[in-house]
């Protein structure tokens, strides 16, 4: 009987240290997460949710790209003046009236030099070739050769002679010239010389006076820098 109660005093005393020494071991590890900063279990706090951005309209590919003011080109405002051809390369052409000839030292001459762009020598025949239409077409010339004309003086020896048309109405005979005159550093010249007979007496050509011979130079250069 006396062993029997004693074997239950020691059971009830081991439980009894079991018990204690548990509840000690959970007070020292809760004494140690609160000292060195361990998190709790507490309820985590929310977080609001990120705002999406709006989507914006892709743009247009039509749309012109924006230039800065600094960046944009200038442009010149178109000018109203006349095309001239002449006026770039040997300044204005001669804008006086051709009605009687110049004289030089003395002698009488009918003719005139023009500084033409710069063209090849196939390009210049081509061009005295259609002004020399222009006056059949206008002006009732006719294209001739050289020795038709028996009662023109000879040309200047560096003159390169491209062209001659005649008119003939009652007793006046009207001529007029075109050749070339090439420089070796200088942009070529249309050589022009206009001759009127009548009856013998020799006078200016009035058609190829500047004010009508070079208008139909300058139609025809402006006519071939379209094409």
């Amino acid at each position: 009987m006396k062993k029997a109660a004693a074997s239950s005093a020691h059971s009830n005393a081991r439980l009894l240290f079991i018990t204690l020494t548990a509840v000690l071991t959970a007070a020292h590890s809760a004494t140690i997460s609160t000292a060195f900063g361990q998190p709790s279990q507490a309820t985590p706090p929310k977080v609001a949710a990120p705002i999406e951005p709006t989507p914006s309209e892709p743009p247009s590919l039509n749309a012109p790209t924006p230039v800065p003011p600094a960046l944009a080109p200038q442009i010149a405002p178109q000018s109203t003046t006349p095309f001239n051809p002449f006026a770039q390369f040997s300044g204005a052409a001669p804008a006086t009236a051709f009605a009687t000839a110049a004289t030089f030292g003395g002698a009488t001459t009918f003719a005139r030099l023009v500084s033409l762009p710069k063209i090849s020598e196939q390009q210049i025949r081509e061009l005295i070739l259609d002004a020399i239409t222009v006056l059949e077409v206008t002006q009732n010339y006719k294209r001739v050769r050289e020795d038709a004309a028996k009662d023109l003086p000879a040309i200047p020896d560096k003159i390169q002679l491209f062209g001659l048309a005649q008119r003939i109405v009652g007793n006046k005979k009207d001529f007029i010239r075109l050749g070339v005159l090439q420089h070796p550093r200088r942009l070529p010249q249309l050589w022009i010389e206009g001759r009127t007979f009548t009856d013998g007496v020799v006078s200016a050509n009035p058609d190829s006076a500047p004010s009508v011979f070079d208008a139909v130079l300058t139609n025809l250069l402006q006519e071939r820098n379209k094409i």
